[in-house]
């Protein structure tokens, strides 16, 4: 669990210099305050993030679930998808759906 964290940490970290270093973030922070600068360079992140290894991201992650679960023909991995499914559901605050 540590090292998903740290993964993501580094994630963030290194889509943050990535964002701070491209020329067109400076003109961008050049145009607007610091809090709307914020907004922007957070979105980006969000953007860029892969639900996989960010666990924050519980609702994309069931999606990815549940297209993968759509797609399988094993009936056992469909089961191991639909737990998988359920249980990122319930993370992200969908409890009525994941137990429909």
């Amino acid at each position: 669990m540590q090292t998903n964290s740290i993964k993501a940490c580094g994630l963030v970290l290194l889509l943050m210099v990535f964002v701070a270093c491209s020329p067109d973030s400076e003109k961008v922070e050049d145009r607007i305050d610091g809090t709307e600068y914020m907004v922007y360079l957070l979105d980006s992140i969000a953007e860029h993030s892969d639900p996989t290894q960010n666990y924050h991201m519980n609702l994309a992650l069931a999606e990815i679930y549940k297209q993968e679960m759509e797609a399988s023909n094993n009936p056992g991995e469909q089961t191991m998808l639909y737990f998988q499914y359920s249980q990122e559901l319930l993370n992200g605050g969908r409890v009525v759906t994941a137990i429909q």
